[in-house]
């Protein structure tokens, strides 16, 4: 029955997104909601649509994965093809009543837009980029972060990034460049190799790190916050999301860094519907590399992304997501019981696949471009070939900052 079986399953893998006023298009939050759209929603489960989990279980498995058992969806089918029987509300389990998020994660700054942001209303996506008014006086550690999206029906997902010190003024004149709050943005914060250090997507609680665990951020960072806005089923409406970070000017025993690892050299010819691009990144350093988290990254051309780490002996699979979709990216974190070494020798293997042919060209203004080649960039219409890699290693000084690749790439034309 509804009561039952239904409602605690649609409240476990669907209500995160689908309720009143948020992200999704309709929310099944009632008996009638779920029952009107059953048909349609044992379709998308069947087909993989729903709930949005890219990546391939037979690579490994994540931790809060959004995925739907073939049991779950089973039982769900057999309510359908019993007539939808509703039961009994007091049949329905009781749930565990977890503690507030807010009883364990207590910010010491918040940072907010300039002033709020209302999406373009000729966009139905609109990627925007916001420097936050936290002050990062002196060399810091982040201890946990979290999203607070203000306009549920309008925020897609949220990124967060680190700027280095010595490209605020590059950051300053983007900004300044674009009128209203904020920039467009898309691939990243369009600023030199930005650091990724918060993120936010439906169902996504704060990060708060295991004690001495910490990212560090040098005395003078920017913060960026891109959010990704879509207006398909609302009216766009001013924004206020913020960003809640718990900094701390104690070292911590263990840091944590994220790591880009990209393939800057793509080419992609026009109308190539396979091109298959593939980099490798060797550990040089005289540490292990202990990977926890992995984040691919391409743009509209992309349609598979996989990471795979080559051992001495074997391979392991970091991530492989064999249908990619730009609108449900994020980070994926590992089990902490399956994390991956990289020893010193052995090499990261970044393979991206992308179809340039005719049919899968981005439309604009109604019409479909023609095939160009495509080579790397933060354009709408560039491409990236990219993941980010978060490791963990014992503390013993703050990362490297390496301030010459950015000033060479800004002065680069």
């Amino acid at each position: 029955t509804y009561y039952k079986d239904i409602a605690p399953l649609v409240e476990k893998r669907c209500q995160k997104c689908h309720q009143a006023e948020s992200v999704a298009p309709f929310p099944l939050e009632t008996y009638e909601e779920v029952r009107d759209f059953a048909p349609a929603s044992l379709h998308a489960m069947e087909s993989g649509k729903m709930p949005p989990w890219s990546p391939d279980p037979s690579c490994r498995n994540y931790s809060n994965e959004r995925m739907i058992l073939p049991d779950e969806i089973a039982v769900f089918k057999s309510w359908i093809d019993a007539g939808f029987p509703q039961g009994d509300p007091q049949d329905t389990p009781e749930t565990n009543d977890e503690a507030s998020p807010d009883t364990i994660f207590e910010p010491t700054h918040i940072g907010t837009m300039e002033e709020p942001y209302l999406p373009a209303t000729v966009l139905t996506d609109d990627y925007r980029c916001f420097p936050l008014d936290i002050d990062i006086e002196e060399s810091s550690y982040i201890k946990g972060s979290r999203v607070v999206p203000d306009q549920l029906a309008m925020v897609h997902h949220v990124l967060v990034y680190a700027i280095p010190p010595e490209m605020s003024d590059v950051l300053d004149a983007i900004d300044k460049a674009d009128s209203g709050p904020g920039y467009t943005c898309f691939g990243g914060s369009e600023v030199g190799v930005p650091i990724p250090i918060g993120a936010w997507v439906p169902g996504l609680n704060e990060f708060v790190f295991d004690e001495g665990m910490g990212i560090h951020l040098w005395a003078g960072s920017r913060i960026v916050m891109q959010v990704h806005y879509n207006t398909l089923t609302t009216d766009p409406v001013p924004d206020n999301t913020r960003w809640e970070v718990t900094l701390s000017p104690e070292p911590p025993t263990s840091l944590i860094e994220s790591r880009p690892f990209a393939h800057r050299t793509i080419e992609i010819p026009a109308g190539e519907e396979n091109s298959v691009q593939v980099k490798t990144f060797t550990n040089r350093t005289d540490e292990a590399w202990e990977v926890i988290s992995v984040a691919p990254h391409m743009h509209l051309l992309g349609v598979k992304i996989r990471v795979d780490v080559v051992h001495e002996h074997g391979e392991s699979c970091l991530i492989d997501i064999p249908s990619w979709d730009f609108n449900w990216q994020q980070n994926y974190d590992l089990k902490p019981n399956e994390r991956v070494k990289v020893l010193p020798g052995e090499t990261v293997r970044l393979t991206c696949v992308y179809d340039n042919s005719a049919p899968n060209q981005a439309l604009v203004d109604g019409e479909r471009l023609e095939p160009v080649d495509v080579r790397w960039g933060d354009g709408t219409l560039d491409e990236m070939c990219l993941t980010y890699l978060t490791m963990v290693r014992p503390y013993d000084s703050p990362p490297a900052l390496c301030t010459t690749f950015n000033e060479c790439s800004t002065s680069c034309q």
